[in-house]
């Protein structure tokens, strides 16, 4: 990717750091007596959440398992915040794991939310700055036909051909079964595609044709595709005219 990098990405993630946070001033003191008070009163309203969603989908609830799903949604709130916070910010936070069950100070939660701020200007800035740069593209299929958020099927050879199959769920518009990449090579691949998300892409036009970046999602990693070709042509699971 040239623009929409996955260093973009992350900076796009990290524009929700914070996003479900509730001030407690007792979160400036270490103790492990307030942090299982805090824990406490928080699994208790996660419990009373799930019970809420288990009846109006008429599925059973099962409070053992949803603690558990409690547990592990802390722990990756809590690896989050350590990875993801400004080493400024953290300095300030008493206990990470008081942050991670979703609780901090006036001053954290401020400092959370302008860096957070900052993030969500700096990626709209980035994606205003790739889309003047891309909507020239002739061949762009992106825009109106985004395939961003479907799912990657299979990629296969077919001739000179490269063929990247979708799933998707759309209903505004006929669905994009597949994109041929006509006379395709593949410049980069990182990981296998197959069952992996499609996030974004960029399409550059060059000398031989153009260049495909796309930034693909699995199983929090994220990773890159670039293919080069003549051109691109859109299969649709229905025609167009129907």
């Amino acid at each position: 990717m040239r623009i929409l990098t996955k260093q973009w990405y992350q900076t796009m993630q990290d524009s929700g750091l914070g996003v479900c946070l509730e001030v407690d001033e007792r979160a400036a003191e270490f103790s492990e007596d307030i942090y299982q008070t805090l824990r406490t009163q928080k699994l208790a309203q996660w419990l009373r959440d799930r019970e809420e969603v288990c009846e109006v989908l008429e599925e059973p609830f099962d409070p053992a398992a949803e603690e558990r799903s409690f547990d592990a949604f802390c722990a990756g709130e809590l690896e989050t915040y350590r990875t993801r916070t400004p080493e400024s910010i953290l300095a300030k936070v008493a206990d990470l794991r008081v942050l991670a069950v979703g609780y901090c100070t006036g001053e954290v939660f401020w400092d959370l939310e302008h860096y957070a701020q900052q993030c969500r200007e700096q990626t709209e800035r980035t994606m205003d700055e790739a889309w003047e740069r891309m909507k020239g593209s002739a061949d762009a299929f992106t825009g109106e036909h985004s395939l961003h958020d479907s799912v990657v099927l299979s990629m296969k050879r077919e001739g000179e051909d490269l063929l990247i199959e979708f799933e998707r769920d759309e209903v505004d518009w006929p669905e994009i079964r597949a994109i041929r990449f006509r006379d395709a090579e593949i410049l980069k691949q990182e990981q296998s595609v197959e069952n992996a998300w499609w996030l974004y892409d960029e399409i550059w036009q060059t000398e031989e044709g153009y260049e495909v970046h796309a930034l693909l999602w699995r199983e929090n990693d994220v990773f890159e595709l670039t293919v080069g070709c003549r051109g691109t042509q859109i299969v649709w699971t229905v025609s167009r005219t129907e």
